[in-house]
């Protein structure tokens, strides 16, 4: 266990994150709700409405309660469980937080691929426009957000600081370029 902060990480207390862990799980809350009310919406609609394009929706809804679920669970661990040191949990904390932001930003990248391949391929390969094609997308990304954030749980860069998320810190820079880069500028 690595307890070496910085000044600036020094200079927080735990009660700064109070009112910024509240207003994140209450939006958390809600848009959770709002994409479990998608997922019901689609699946309960008549089946001429059952397309591609809300299948990647409804992709896009179970990456965002996902996301939601894991950022929530981490305040509670910043604020309700300050006696989990574990360098370890910590890791894995990290590598379920980046997966479910890589998570969502592949879901995003899915649905830029399947606009490309119906309004430019869809012509000349019209098999890139079936339900199979986009389900093997989806599977593919999945895999891919599973595979991307491993270097959180193979390096030992993630490790607990009191008084932080379980992020890789910036003095790591190589780690948080490859971060960048794989889960946000890729995608994008």
């Amino acid at each position: 266990m690595n307890l070496t902060l910085s000044p600036l990480e020094a200079s927080f207390k735990i009660s700064d994150y109070y009112a910024v862990c509240l207003l994140s799980g209450i939006i958390s809350i809600i848009a959770i709700v709002i994409s479990i009310f998608i997922l019901i919406l689609v699946w309960r609609t008549k089946p001429r409405l059952h397309t591609v394009r809300h299948l990647l929706m409804c992709n896009t809804s179970i990456a965002s309660i996902l996301y939601c679920i894991i950022q929530t669970i981490n305040y509670i661990f910043l604020i309700f469980l300050p006696w989990e040191k574990s360098d370890v949990g910590c890791r894995w904390r990290g590598y379920f937080a980046y997966l479910s932001i890589c998570g969502i930003s592949y879901s995003y990248f899915i649905q830029a691929i399947s606009r490309f391949f119906i309004s430019i391929l869809s012509h000349k390969y019209r098999w890139l426009t079936t339900f199979k094609a986009h389900y093997i997308l989806i599977l593919i990304q999945w895999f891919t957000v599973i595979i991307i954030p491993l270097p959180a749980i193979i390096t030992k860069d993630i490790h607990y600081r009191p008084t932080s998320l379980c992020w890789v810190p910036l003095k790591y820079i190589i780690h948080v370029i490859y971060t960048f880069f794989a889960y946000y500028i890729f995608p994008a």
